[in-house]
């Protein structure tokens, strides 16, 4: 199911911010792809939703989060995107 949730901000804590980090994910890629680039979002288990975008850099992200108020958005983990996912982004709405 394809989502419209519009997000005003993210929620940060040091534990989110090391977890990405693990990744090779910082906090401004993540921003960058949700206010920057028009990102597809899709409902994912347990009121989570995905976020699937493209850096400015070209990097793509798979970004997984809850809402944690209105317009707030808690970060649980970001990642490069896997093939599949690159190619579910690519061909949205086509």
């Amino acid at each position: 199911m394809l989502l419209y949730v519009e997000i005003r901000s993210f929620k940060w804590d040091a534990e989110t911010i090391d977890h990405i980090a693990n990744h090779g994910v910082s906090p401004d890629e993540i921003e960058e792809v949700a206010f920057e680039d028009y990102p597809y979002i899709r409902k994912g288990k347990r009121g989570r939703r995905y976020l699937y975008g493209k850096t400015l850099g070209g990097r793509y992200l798979f970004i997984v989060y809850v809402l944690a108020g209105m317009g707030i958005a808690q970060v649980i983990t970001a990642r490069d995107m896997d093939d599949k996912e690159k190619r579910l982004y690519l061909k949205r709405g086509k």
